[in-house]
C-alpha cells in the first residue's frame, strides 16, 4: 500500500514537471507555427520505463489536468490538450509489451498514423466547429466537409483537409516522434543501467 501511494505521488510530481517542461515549446516545421514541439513527453516515457505504464499514464493525466486548470477549459484548449494526451498514449503504447528502445520506433508510426486519422475525422472537424459560427448539422460527414471547405481552405489557405493531414499533421508527428526517440536513445543506457534497477529495488521488491 505504501509503495502504491509513493508511486502515485511520484506520478503527480513528474506530471507537474512535465507540465512545466511543456511551457518551453517551439515550432519544428517551417511555416507551421501553430504546431509546436516540447520535450514533456520525454518525462512521461521515462516514467513508464522506470515505474510502469499505469504510473506513466497518471503522469500524463496530471499534465493534462494542470494544463486545463491553469490555461482554462476553453474549447480550443480542451481539444488541444486531449489531443496531446492521446498522442503520448499512442507513442508509448508499444512499451506495454516491451520496454525496449525499439518499441518507441513502433510508437512513432502508431502516433503519426493514429493522429492523422483522428485529425481527419475528429480533431480538425472539432476545431472547425468551435471556430466557425452557425453550424447546425453536427454529423461527422458534415463536420468533415466544413473542416475541409470552410476551415482548411478559407482560414488556413490550404488546398484540402487531406493536404493538411498529409503535408502537415503526418510529417509533424513523425518528426516529433523521431526527436523524442533520439533523446530517449541518449538517456536509455543511464535508465537501463542505473535508474531502472534502483527504482525496481525501491518500489517493486
Amino acid at each position: 500500500m505504501k509503495n502504491k501511494l509513493s508511486l502515485k505521488l511520484i506520478a503527480a510530481l513528474l506530471g507537474a514537471l512535465s507540465y512545466l517542461v511543456m511551457q518551453f515549446e517551439f515550432p519544428i516545421m517551417p511555416g507551421v507555427d501553430f504546431l509546436k514541439f516540447d520535450f514533456s513527453d520525454i518525462i512521461i516515457v521515462a516514467t513508464i520505463v522506470c515505474f510502469g505504464y499505469s504510473t506513466g499514464i497518471i503522469t500524463a493525466f496530471v499534465r493534462l489536468g494542470l494544463a486545463l486548470i491553469i490555461h482554462g477549459f476553453s474549447p480550443f484548449s480542451l481539444i488541444g490538450e486531449v489531443a496531446a494526451f492521446i498522442a503520448v498514449l499512442l507513442f508509448t503504447l508499444p512499451l506495454i509489451y516491451r520496454k525496449k528502445l525499439l518499441s518507441l520506433v513502433a510508437g512513432i508510426f502508431l502516433m503519426a498514423i493514429g493522429l492523422s486519422i483522428l485529425n481527419y475525422f475528429i480533431i480538425t472537424p472539432l476545431y472547425a466547429l468551435v471556430s466557425l459560427p452557425h453550424v447546425d448539422n453536427f454529423s461527422i460527414t458534415n463536420l468533415i466537409k466544413i473542416a475541409d471547405y470552410q476551415y482548411i481552405r478559407q482560414l488556413l489557405h490550404l488546398p484540402s483537409l487531406m493536404t493538411y493531414i498529409m503535408t502537415i499533421v503526418l510529417p509533424f508527428n513523425f518528426l516529433k516522434g523521431i526527436i523524442n526517440t533520439i533523446v530517449m536513445a541518449i538517456f536509455w543506457p543511464t535508465l537501463k543501467k542505473n535508474l531502472i534497477p534502483y527504482f525496481q529495488k525501491q518500489f517493486f521488491n
